[in-house]
């Protein structure tokens, strides 16, 4: 009985670890550039070379163009966004 419980156990591990499937490599979400591979619509989200607070108004970004950062648009307040 030990023994027919053992092989089946076993034979359950061998399904499980045969049906597992893991990615070849890990695909990323940004590429540092724009929002190619994004769902559409993407909103104001952009790619920035940096990101500050606007000194004359702390409620809105200075955006430096170029690449590196994804930043949710001027406003700061687009709608979030999925991959």
């Amino acid at each position: 009985m030990k023994s027919t419980i053992s092989l089946g156990l076993l034979s359950a591990c061998m399904v499980f670890t045969a049906t597992r499937t893991v990615a070849a490599e890990p695909e990323a979400l940004f590429n540092g550039k724009d929002l190619t591979g994004w769902r559409k619509p993407t909103g104001d989200w952009m790619a920035a070379k940096a990101v500050s607070l606007d000194p004359a108004d702390q409620t809105k970004f200075v955006i430096t163009p170029g690449e590196g950062v994804l930043v949710n648009g001027p406003g700061g307040r687009g709608a979030a966004h999925r991959t």
